[in-house]
């Protein structure tokens, strides 16, 4: 069993390549690249990696394009 997976890549070229792994990870973090539309899709393939009770940490909501992935 993994405690913790780092994976240090282009997200738009590793998360799919992962998500086709089929594995649940319980938590996801969305730190890269902070224009559009790259941070939508690092939330497209995580949310189906995540498991249903994970958390997402989204790092600079500050920033415009990143604050329009804010959870409520």
């Amino acid at each position: 069993m993994k405690n913790l997976e780092c994976i240090r890549a282009k997200s738009e070229w590793e998360l799919p390549r992962s998500a086709l792994e089929e594995n649940a990870y319980d938590v996801g973090l969305i730190d890269g690249c902070h224009g559009w539309p790259t941070a939508f899709i690092d939330l497209y393939y995580i949310y189906y990696m995540l498991r249903s009770d994970g958390f997402l940490i989204i790092d600079d909501i500050n920033l415009h394009s990143i604050r329009e992935l804010q959870i409520f």
